[in-house]
């Protein structure tokens, strides 16, 4: 099982499925960057972040091996709202986007 999971330039980056050569069965959910989750931004682009959701599957590969694979990867996208008088940060959901692992 792979999953690369990008971090630090504090606003989201694109999620990339990659099928390897390799193996052609096996998908790698590569998340460029998850954007910036808890510190308080005044710019929206600051504002928004992701939360990986990976679902993880036993499976046969075609060597006959028991391997865990992912079997979904999406993001669930987030929003900052902040009150600065109350000193408050709260995450709302702005929607789910799938990806497609087919």
């Amino acid at each position: 099982m792979d999953i690369v999971i990008g971090h630090h330039p504090h606003v989201v980056q694109p999620l990339e499925c990659y099928r390897t050569n390799r193996d052609p069965d096996r998908v790698v959910p590569i998340y460029y960057s998850l954007g910036n989750l808890l510190t308080p931004f005044s710019h929206p682009a600051f504002r928004a972040s992701w939360i990986a959701r990976i679902t993880l599957a036993k499976g046969v590969a075609r060597d006959g091996t028991t391997r865990t694979y992912v079997a979904k990867a999406y993001k669930v996208e987030v929003f900052q709202e902040i009150n600065t008088k109350a000193e408050q940060l709260r995450l709302v959901r702005t929607r789910r986007s799938e990806s497609d692992l087919r």
